[in-house]
């Protein structure tokens, strides 16, 4: 039987006459995990704890890991053992192809996200012709002794060191192409002028570093380590598989079953297992601590325990102390930073999703884009894609994020920085008001959807401290919320607010997106009694629209009659054009419920004039559906199909949920009536995956919505049960682009 791991360790170690505590102590690693090794409790070492153990032991990874000793010239290798490197294929084939030109390349990122592991797998493939050595650097404290510990692992007796180590390593490494790995550097920054005059010296050598922090020399190229990719939203909609390609969940799957609890994506547990990713960001540490937890948790059990799961110890025990825990991780960063930037961490704790500079400094005290700049160093802040205006942002992984929440609890500034971060995102909703009028709503759209986590967290602190402030900032986000599908939440916060006008008004409009209309009509009519003058166009629009889809006519024309019709002279509605199109549309809907379609027309030609000329996207698709309606009641489904396709694009474009509710099931209607089957249950399988809802006026608006679900019956039974689900799934995973392309199709295929 051949020699086992842990046989050979053991071996190797009573030779040199040490005790498990000092080889543990020589390796950076614990004691237990020594232990647990030499019984061969853990039969799979990662790679970085074989090549701590051999430097350790004074030998190579070679002779670890097998009997026979590796070629002198040959690279070290891991064994097939080792864990698996999952999701980085990528970042290898781009480090060794810059190790080729640059020669000094520094992994950073935040601790845990897979540096060493990279790096050793870039070591293992690269290939250099006379191999390579890796040095381990968490347990050594004196920067000076960097170059001295590379000599010693390379075999360069301290006799040959005494006339100076950097002469001695030139002279040892002249003529050698081999790959130097320096791990864990973030706390030796003096370090760095020694490697680069190393880098200098030796025209064959290329350096991989691995930091948390890069060196800062000119001849370094940093690359960034980024999380592991988790499962958007499409690859749960679209099942099983995609979810268990994404690599985070393919790690956590693959650690799971290295610790004797294997799982396999399910449609049960797809989302779950989704969610399990997402909450941890695709960091690879916290992925393994919480797969360690998978052993005695089911996963809807571990995601609601997620936090605490990554507070204790637990993991496997040869990984190095400092990564026993996340707590044990950012504690390794947290202790090399200064007082003023430690500060800022625990404040930037506050910020729930990724945040700005502006943000930042409204949150945090004295020279924060210089205290910024040493957390971004750190990796304890990771630079986030830009806002949708193009402003630079910054986040903090949410493992991170929890540690640094801790933090702040623990310290004075808790309440200070939720009142600060309240305002800048109370200022930040106020700032937002006067676009969702305009063009420009759906970069409105955008911002707030990428803001929204913060959004809801000072609508929240409002709540408790400022009750009629959060009412006023629920107001400004109410077409937002409405839009982008948070009218169930929004009302959620009113349900806490108080009665003023704007907490009136904002539960009457969301009410109505959700289709609760008697709630919509009660709430609205209230609001328009108590108006403000600088809400009344919109509280005069959802009051007569509330009215009108329960068929109350009555009200919604005395409404009607009180709103001056002066949109382009009063200054109170100057550039209101959206609800001035609304109103127009109002009163459409009132001649649509009295049958009279060509007074209808005519008032949705100057509601769609004035949406057109005030470009508000949201108002012309609600005008488009509004003028849908009346041709599909006359029988005129081209031009049904026409306008709907428009409404569809121009809805798909601004992320406007509302109209793009109406506007699907219409336009699968129409599909139907004109043969279009395959199109109708795509469309049909759009409005599935979308959960489309819409409201309407005693059943009668819009005519097209009223028989989808028969439609829905008739196009299964004409294309028969095979076809409809091949297309209706087809339909149920359209993207946002290739649902407009299947709607402009059937306005073309109309005549449209």
């Amino acid at each position: 039987m051949s020699e086992s791991f842990g046989e050979r360790l053991r071996g190797l170690r009573e030779r040199r006459a040490l005790t498990q505590e000092e080889l543990a102590e020589r390796a950076g690693l614990s004691v237990n995990a020594i232990g647990s090794l030499e019984r061969g409790l853990r039969r799979r070492p990662y790679q970085h704890t074989v090549r701590a153990l051999a430097a350790a032991l004074g030998v190579d990874t070679a002779e670890l890991l097998s009997p026979a000793p590796a070629p002198a010239s040959a690279p070290a290798r891991a064994s097939a053992s080792a864990p698996a490197l999952i999701g980085r294929d990528a970042e290898v084939a781009t480090v060794t192809a810059l190790l080729r030109r640059r020669r000094l390349v520094t992994l950073t990122g935040p601790g845990g996200v897979g540096k060493t592991s990279l790096a050793l797998r870039v070591a293992e493939t690269a290939g250099f012709r006379h191999g390579y050595a890796i040095a381990e650097f968490a347990a050594l404290r004196d920067p000076d002794r960097v170059l001295d510990t590379v000599a010693g692992l390379l075999g360069i007796a301290e006799q040959r060191r005494r006339g100076g180590v950097l002469d001695a390593l030139a002279a040892h490494l002249a003529g050698r192409a081999m790959l130097l790995v320096l791990d864990n550097l973030e706390h030796l920054p003096g370090c760095a002028a020694g490697i680069a005059a190393l880098v200098e010296r030796c025209p064959d050598l290329a350096v991989l570093a691995t930091s948390r922090s890069p060196l800062r020399v000119r001849a370094e190229h940093e690359v960034v380590v980024e999380p592991l990719e988790v499962p958007d939203a499409w690859a749960v909609a679209a099942g099983t598989g995609d979810v268990a390609r994404a690599p985070a969940v393919a790690m956590f799957l693959d650690r799971a079953a290295a610790m004797g609890a294997p799982l396999q994506v399910t449609p049960d547990n797809a989302a779950t297992l989704a969610a399990i990713c997402w909450r941890l960001d695709g960091l690879p540490l916290a992925l393994e601590l919480a797969a360690a937890r998978a052993r005695v948790l089911e996963p809807a059990a571990l995601l609601e325990r997620l936090d605490q799961a990554l507070q204790q110890r637990g993991g496997p025990r040869d990984l190095p102390e400092r990564q026993q825990s996340v707590q044990d991780t950012v504690d390794w960063s947290h202790d090399l930073l200064d007082p003023a930037p430690r500060a800022l961490f625990a404040r930037l704790a506050a910020f729930r999703g990724p945040f700005t500079l502006t943000a930042a400094e409204a949150v945090g005290d004295g020279d924060v884009l210089g205290d910024l700049g040493a957390l971004v160093e750190q990796s304890l802040v990771a630079r986030a894609p830009a806002t949708p205006g193009g402003d630079t942002r910054f986040r903090l992984l949410e493992p991170i994020r929890q540690y640094a929440l801790r933090r702040l609890a623990a310290g004075p500034d808790a309440a200070a920085a939720a009142d600060r971060h309240a305002r800048h995102f109370r200022a930040v909703a106020a700032d937002a008001r006067p676009g969702r009028r305009g063009e420009d709503l759906p970069v409105v759209l955008d911002a707030l959807q990428a803001a929204h986590a913060d959004l809801a967290a000072a609508v929240e602190r409002l709540l408790a401290t400022d009750p009629e402030a959060a009412a006023a900032m629920i107001w400004d986000l109410w077409l937002y919320l409405a839009l982008r599908g948070h009218a169930a939440e929004g009302l959620a916060w009113l349900a806490t607010a108080p009665d003023t006008p704007c907490a009136i008004a904002a539960a009457a409009v969301l009410s109505y997106a959700l289709g609760d209309l008697p709630a919509a009509r009660a709430r609205a009519a209230a609001a328009f009694e108590r108006a403000e003058p600088w809400m009344f166009a919109e509280t005069a629009a959802i009051t007569a629209l509330a009215a009108v889809y329960v068929g109350d006519t009555d009200t919604a024309e005395r409404v009607l009659a009180t709103v001056p019709d002066r949109f382009a002279g009063d200054e109170r509605f100057a550039g209101d054009r959206s609800a001035g199109a609304l109103l127009h549309g109002v009163r459409a809907q009132v001649a649509i419920l009295a049958g009279d379609l060509g007074a209808a027309s005519a008032r949705l030609d100057d509601a769609e004039a004035t949406a057109r000329d005030g470009g508000n996207p949201f108002a012309i698709a609600t005008i488009l559906n509004m003028r849908a309606t009346v041709t599909e009641t006359a029988g005129d489904h081209r031009t049904t199909a026409r306008l709907l396709a428009e409404s569809v694009a121009r809805s798909v474009a601004a992320g406007n949920q509302w109209s793009l509710a109406y506007a699907l099931p219409a336009l699968a209607a129409v599909a139907a009536r004109l043969g279009e089957l395959e199109a109708a249950a795509r469309l049909l399988g759009a409005v599935a995956s979308a959960g489309a809802t819409t409201v309407t006026a005693g059943g009668r608006v819009p005519a097209s919505r009223r028989g989808a679900a028969g439609d829905a019956e008739a196009v299964r039974a004409a294309l028969g049960e095979a076809a409809f689900q091949a297309a209706f799934e087809d339909g149920r995973l359209l993207g946002p682009e290739r649902l407009a392309e299947v709607a402009a199709a059937v306005s073309r295929r109309a005549g449209g």
